[in-house]
Order: C-alpha cells, then structure tokens, then sequence
C-alpha cells in the first residue's frame, strides 16, 4: 500500500516522550508513521526510504538542526509537507524560514491535539493535490468543500483569539520587549476588520513606547486615512478584511494613490500555508505575519526590513569616505590587518599602518591625516591626552578624527576614552557596519565632514 492509500509521516525529535506522545496522538488516524531521534538517521532513511508525505521534525537537535534537515528534504522531494515544531524563543527564526520557503507550516510547542490533528490532515490533502504526484485528486466537491469551509473558518476565529491572548500577555509584559530609538520615532496604522484584535495592537504598540499609531477596520478606512496624513511609515493590515482585502489595499498604496506609497506593508492573516505567502512576497509586501504572532515577533520583521534598506544607505555613505586618509594604530597584527582589510575591499586605499603610537604620531604630523583608528593597548603614548596631543602636533591642520577600539574592553577604558573627549569607541570584535558607524559618528562629532544623510543613522 503507497503513501497515497495510506500516507507516510517522517517524525523526528531527539526527546523519546515527544516522539511517544505523537505516536500515540496519530494512532487512530490512517497514517503509517516513522520515527527518529537522531536527525542524521531521519534523513538518510529519507533519502533511501522511499515516499513520505510529511515530515513534522524539532528544530533544536544535536548533530543537524530541524531546519537544515528540512531544507535539505525539499532539494530532495520539494513536493514532501514540511513541518516545524518549534519553542517560543526559536519563532523568529521558524517565520524567517516560512517566509523563505523552507517550511510549510510550524507549530508551537506545546501544541493542541486537535489542531495538530486538524494540521496534518490539511496537509495530507495539499500533499494528494500537488501537480505530478500519482493519484493526484481533486479535493473540490459540494459536502466536502462546505465542510472545509467551515472547518477553516472556525480554524480562523481560533487563530484570532490566540491573537488576542498574545497581545494581551505582550501589554502587561512589555518590559521584556526593546523597541529601537528608530521604530519608535516610526508612525504606524493599523488595518484589522477584528476590533479587538484592532484595539489590542493599537494599545500594545504604544505601550511599547510607539506613541504614533492610528488603527481603522477597513481597506476604504485605510485609504481615507492616509489621503488626509501626510505619511505613514508602516501599514500592519490584516490579509481579510470586511471590504477589499489586504492585498488590494496594498495594491492601491504602491499605485502612489497617497504619500504613504513606500511605507512598509506587513500583511497579517491566519493563512499560514506557504502558496499565500509566495502570492503575498512576490507581489512585492515586505513581510508576512502569521496569527497568532507576539509584539516581539512584528519588531523583529520591521529592524529586519529596516537592517536591509540600511545596507544600501550605508553603501552609499561610505562611497563619500573614499578620498580620505586613514591611519591605523594597533599593535596587534591580525586586527591592524582585519581594520585594513575592511577598508580596502570598500574602495578606500589611502590607509596607513602603524604599530605604536609614537609612529602614528609621526604620521599625523607629517602627512593629513582624517581618521585615526587607535587600540587602546598601545600603550606608548599617553592616550588620555590624546585629542589635544594631536591638536598641538598638527599645527595649522585640522587633527584627525579619532576612532577608539578594544577587543577585550575592561570597564576602566570606557570611563577613561570618554574622559578625554573621544566619541567614537568600538568595544568587541572588530566587525565591518561598527567600524564604519564609528567612523561617521566621530567624523560627525568633529563636524568636518558633511557626509551623512539626513534618513540614515
């Protein structure tokens, strides 16, 4: 008997009570079920064992996480439902991979047997109707669609009182929760025909400090709304709403139809099957929410988008750093080389090593020096004195602006750089985006160089 009379489930879990408590969840349904608490054996007996109709596997396991096992199952058997179970503090990264394609679905530990039930079944039929598969059937039909139907939508009001559980949790616990300077100064409007769920977010978001949040109930709300503000920095909108949905509310903000057209569109829905979210990513939203979802979950995606939209920013400023001259003083070998390393893969080649203090010194007196990259461990000039040591030595020329670094930094040297009046210190592995802020906060501290652009920070 094939998968398709009686299909194949791949259960993977390195604690044997989980793997039990499947087993014995599953053993009324008609499924042939395998299970594995090693991920490495998982996934040979899925190469070699022939058809599976899917695999539910954990993600944190000794030897191959759950994730990287998935991913590997769909460049073998792209059609095979992939499933995660997950913890609350792996949820970031199971979204990031619903979001990416690597899963279909993943489920919260721990999970209801009723849904996870109610999950597999859907899954078993998405997995009977996929194109090519032998045995292939049509799951449309009068009783059987109504029934469907109807199981969705009760499905759905579940997911939309989790949501307001969540949020709920989130208002009272919300100094757990650290909300960037940035997105706090960002304005929001919320779209959700709910209004509980609507007045929930509405109150978590400005409980969290995010004091610009407005909320309607509908796609016309919405664009009334935003004809009458002058912008909006992110659109939370819910996929079902009472009028047009949340895609074609979409699709009329980035028609430039208000100026709000750029704003970023976070599309929640209780949809949490992988074929929306391509249609959703693909028509250009800039993330998809699952419901339901915790506040900390919505702040990961938006300091993810904004992250990279900064790359590109940060492209562009350090272009304007191109024709200044750096000098690099440490002692250490690999750092100075790493510092160089950095510099020049980004276009910048007037750079100038030295390996004390007394060298670089000579450096800045002899030639015009902008930047100056020192290590608190060289220890050959006197560096609490350091900014006027190098007034004094540079004469008619403007000093260079100084950027202090310290792999291994002790409490002492923060109080003692700052003490001499230098801004820009970079505790900790020496890192390409904080060797650059450095740069351009002491090169701003100075004031002079106009290089930074009036939207970055």
């Amino acid at each position: 008997m094939n998968s398709q009379d009686r299909p194949r489930l791949l259960l993977i879990d390195d604690e044997p009570y989980i793997l039990e408590a499947l087993k014995r969840q599953l053993s009324g349904e008609p499924y042939q079920v395998d299970t594995f608490q090693d991920p490495l054996k998982a996934l040979e007996s899925f190469f070699e064992g022939g058809e599976f109709a899917i695999i539910l596997s954990d993600n944190q396991m000794p030897g191959l996480k759950g994730l990287d096992l998935l991913a590997r199952a769909k460049e073998f058997a792209p059609q095979v439902r992939r499933l995660l179970l997950t913890g609350h503090t792996e949820l970031n990264e199971a979204i990031d991979a619903f979001n990416e394609g690597v899963i279909h679905r993943f489920i919260n530990k721990p999970w209801d047997a009723r849904d996870l039930t109610a999950v597999l079944r859907e899954e078993i039929e998405k997995y009977r109707n996929t194109p090519g598969l032998p045995g292939r059937r049509s799951s449309e039909g009068g009783a059987d669609t109504e029934a469907q139907g109807r199981m969705q939508q009760t499905v759905e009001d579940l997911k939309q009182a989790l949501t307001q559980v969540a949020l709920y949790e989130d208002s009272h616990q919300l100094r757990r929760l650290r909300v960037s300077p940035r997105i706090r100064r960002m304005t929001f409007l919320v779209v959700d025909g709910n209004p509980k769920v609507r007045q929930l977010l509405l109150n978590t978001l400005q409980k969290s400090g995010i004091p610009a949040v407005s909320a309607v109930g509908s796609t016309e709300e919405a664009l009334n709304y935003l004809q009458q503000v002058p912008s909006v920095d992110v659109i939370l909108s819910e996929w079902t709403l009472p009028d047009l949905d949340g895609m074609a509310l979409f699709q009329a903000l980035r028609a430039g139809q208000t100026a709000s057209a750029k704003a970023l569109f976070i599309l929640m829905t209780t949809r949490e099957h992988r074929e929306a979210v391509e249609f959703a990513l693909k028509a250009g939203v800039d993330y998809y929410l699952i419901k339901p979802f915790h506040l900390e979950t919505l702040i990961h995606q938006i300091e993810k988008r904004l992250r990279h939209v900064s790359r590109a920013a940060q492209e562009s400023r350090i272009a304007k750093l191109r024709g200044l001259h750096f000098v690099i003083c440490n002692n250490d070998q690999e750092s100075r080389y790493k510092i160089q390393q950095i510099l020049l893969i980004n276009g910048i080649g007037n750079v100038t090593i030295a390996d004390s203090g007394a060298k670089a010194l000579r450096v800045v007196q002899e030639r015009n020096a902008d930047v100056l990259i020192v290590d608190c461990n060289v220890l050959d000039v006197n560096w609490v004195d350091l900014r006027s040591q190098l007034e004094e030595m540079s004469g008619d020329k403007l000093p260079p602006s100084v950027v202090v670094t310290s792999v291994s930094p002790m409490p002492q040297e923060f109080e003692r750089i700052y003490e001499a009046g230098i801004t820009a210190f970079m505790p900790g592995a020496i890192q390409q985006r904080d060797l650059f802020d450095s740069v351009f906060k002491a090169l701003e501290a100075d004031d002079r160089y106009d290089i930074l652009d009036d939207d970055t920070e």
